[in-house]
């Protein structure tokens, strides 16, 4: 088997072809297909302009679509750029990526649109993409280079390695704009002498759960998602008797400390019962990455009546390393749990969809809560 196969020498010597089922069905469908793409999705984008209603994600994800079948093309297709006599096909390859160069643009807009609340990894990850789009299209282009595939491979596997390894990796992108976060905090509270003490560590934590805005409560959910990862972003402003593992029990702490020194709440007993027969709170809603079933008997130190205003905690751990959970705080007045048509409780960050829900508060440490449904996260 292997005797049959060409030498080197021989497959230099020979100029490559692709057999008649290839070129026709490239020819007859994927090209047709492609360009009818393009043109629909140009109108449509004209469409949202008018409406003022731009759908960024889906525009990132269509071209990233475009890009991918185009790219594939081009590889599929490599023969009918090394024939010297022009044919339709030449021509088309090298009319697609003028073509979607605009596209691409318009995904570099979407992308900072998206990113202009908060920066993610999907957000890095995407903006990785982008340049790499930039330089397959730029590779395509310049007639100059001959071995196409071979640089837009090297360009694809060295932006990979960056956003993946080393300093400029997703992940620590993320760590020092999250680092760089919590600085600001604390220096707007007045500490400049790092790392802070358990006292001082669980002072600030009170401070951030009594703001009512939603960057204080992205800080404090940071904080809790790190506490058992030795993050460096966060261990380097916060030092506890037992290291970061205990940031969680540092936050009960405030939340019980806050509750005893609430000295005008006056206790009403109070219940809600909601079941949802409307399916629609649960279908995932826009802008939706990942969702959860959840079940959950809330602890007494998971949730909180304070005031009119009942606030919990939801934590989800990663599957693939446990080391790794992210905390979302909720916050609901009873005057919005007495709403019979109550079907989501919505934070900046996730959605809860309501299927089952039943708290009561008969006494001061009487309280109960449970929940059944769906956890969407933003």
């Amino acid at each position: 088997f292997f005797s049959t196969l060409p030498t080197i020498d021989e497959c230099l010597e020979t100029t490559p072809t692709s057999s008649k089922f290839v070129t026709s069905i490239c020819q007859f469908l994927f090209i047709p297909v492609l360009a009818v793409s393009i043109a629909l999705f140009y109108c449509y984008i004209l469409k949202f302009f008018i409406i003022q209603d731009i759908p960024y994600e889906v525009i990132i994800w269509l071209v990233v679509t475009f890009m991918v079948f185009m790219l594939a093309l081009n590889i599929v297709m490599y023969p009918s750029r090394l024939n010297p006599n022009p044919t339709s096909e030449k021509k088309v390859l090298e009319i697609f990526p003028i073509a979607i160069f605009p596209l691409v643009l318009l995904m570099t807009l979407s992308i900072f649109q998206l990113m202009s609340d908060e920066i993610d990894e999907l957000g890095i990850y995407l903006i990785a993409t982008n340049i790499c789009f930039y330089i397959a299209i730029a590779i395509l282009l310049i007639k100059k280079i001959e071995c196409k595939s071979k640089y837009m491979a090297i360009a694809f596997c060295a932006i990979l390695l960056i956003v993946c390894v080393g300093p400029l990796s997703a992940q620590n992108i993320i760590d020092y704009v999250w680092q760089d976060k919590i600085k600001n905090e604390l220096t707007k509270q007045g500490y400049t002498e790092f790392p802070l003490n358990e006292a001082s560590t669980e002072k600030f934590i009170q401070t951030l759960r009594n703001n009512n805005d939603s960057d204080s409560r992205k800080i404090l959910s940071y904080i809790l998602s790190t506490s058992n990862s030795e993050n460096a972003s966060v261990s380097k402003y916060f030092s506890t008797d037992r290291s970061l593992e205990d940031i969680d029990r540092l936050v009960r702490d405030a939340m019980k400390k806050s509750a005893s020194e609430d000295t005008t709440e006056i206790f009403d007993s109070f219940e809600a019962d909601i079941s949802t027969i409307n399916q629609n709170a649960l279908k995932i809603p826009q802008g939706v990455k990942q969702a959860f079933f959840i079940n959950l008997d809330f602890d007494n130190d998971d949730f909180q009546y304070r005031g009119d205003t009942l606030s919990f905690l939801i934590t989800i751990t990663d599957d693939q390393d446990t080391s790794k959970h992210s905390t979302y705080d909720f916050r609901i007045t009873k005057q919005e749990l007495e709403i019979d048509s109550l079907n989501t409780i919505e934070t900046d960050s996730a959605i809860i969809g309501i299927r089952e829900l039943h708290t009561e508060q008969w006494s001061k440490t009487g309280q109960s809560l449970r929940i059944d449904g769906l956890l969407f996260i933003k």
